[in-house]
């Protein structure tokens, strides 16, 4: 209730917020949902979904953690 009133009563603050989480979560979203076939969880039960996401995002974390190992590893010759 906090937040939402905090949200309301200030546009720019809101606007501000909107922004950041734009250009943090939503890439991430994205990539899940268009490379990772994450449009639907087909699993039974929250347990056995939260799992399912866990290795999406663990997924999306190694990928991004290998392509930044290959680019600084180059030696030169």
């Amino acid at each position: 209730d906090r937040m939402h009133r905090k949200l309301t009563q200030n546009p720019a603050y809101a606007r501000r917020i909107g922004k950041i989480r734009s250009r943090t979560v939503e890439p991430v979203l994205g990539t899940l949902v268009n490379f990772l076939n994450m449009r639907r969880i087909n699993s039974r039960g929250m347990a056995q979904a939260n799992k399912h996401v866990m290795m999406a995002a663990l997924t999306y974390n190694l990928k991004k953690y290998l392509a930044f190992e290959r680019r600084s590893a180059k030696r030169p010759a």
